[in-house]
């Protein structure tokens, strides 16, 4: 495995974030207040390419000083937010799993879908970099 395509997990120990499994529907991946610091919940049924990104997603809140929630939440309940740390967050998680330099040597190479499984990523993570950066092919 490339070394950009590191195990979420691994950086998440790293860096000293604990992480608590689950099997809660309240949640796919939630970056929580525990005592006084924050910790990762992964949902071990949720699809292992979106459990990876979502924990890098969330590793991406906890490297940028985004505020843990208090509390689990599902669909439209709970506390959030605001909407400009998620898409700070995705951003961090798309370039640590799908670096714009690797990309831009590779897109040309492989399908989408081919991309998707080299770097370990949904299917739908791939065609967004890919759109953000430019380099999706209609």
């Amino acid at each position: 495995m490339p070394p950009f395509v590191e195990n979420a997990v691994r950086i998440a120990a790293h860096l000293g974030i604990p992480l608590f499994e689950s099997t809660s529907n309240q949640f796919d991946v939630v970056f929580v207040r525990v005592g006084s610091q924050g910790a990762i919940g992964v949902n071990r049924n949720v699809y292992w390419a979106r459990r990876r990104f979502s924990v890098t997603h969330e590793i991406g809140h906890a490297v940028l000083n985004h505020p843990p929630v208090n509390a689990c939440y599902g669909e439209g309940a709970g506390p959030k937010r605001p909407r400009i740390y998620d898409r700070e967050a995705d951003s961090f998680a798309a370039e640590l799993l799908m670096p714009k330099l690797f990309l831009s040597r590779e897109w040309f190479r492989y399908s989408d879908d081919a991309l998707a499984k080299r770097y370990h990523v949904s299917n739908q993570a791939m065609e967004i970099r890919l759109r953000e950066l430019g380099f999706l092919r209609e």
